[in-house]
């Protein structure tokens, strides 16, 4: 199916949540309902927008935390995710490039076999 970049944009946005949520636990505090997906880097980059690793799943109590308490969050999530992996993702997300349709087929690939591992 031929999609536009906002089509496309949306579709992945949602799938991409039901992939993190499907984690089925807060990476924080082990709670298992009101999950919802935390970008760890904005979205605004599309080189990390649809990268798990640049994601958690977080009750709705954590996830309120991580916005309002962001230093703290940063330290917690550098003994979560280890300082090597997480300079890492600060690599990728500072990349750009122009997007393209085969860009978008391979998140979308990518998303349904991670979300196909969970049993969804």
């Amino acid at each position: 199916m031929k999609r536009t970049p906002g089509q496309w944009q949306k579709y992945l946005d949602q799938l991409f949540s039901r992939v993190v949520r499907a984690r089925g636990k807060c990476e924080k505090c082990g709670k298992r309902s009101n999950l919802q997906t935390s970008h760890i880097y904005s979205r605004s980059a599309k080189e990390t927008r649809w990268l798990l690793e640049n994601a958690l799943c977080l009750c709705a109590g954590c996830h309120f935390w991580w916005h309002k308490q962001p230093i703290e969050a940063i330290e917690w999530l550098k003994g979560h995710m280890g300082i090597k992996r997480y300079e890492a993702l600060r690599v990728r997300h500072r990349k750009t490039k122009q997007w393209c349709e085969k860009d978008y087929l391979e998140v979308e690939l990518t998303l349904l076999k991670e979300l196909k591992k969970y049993g969804n």
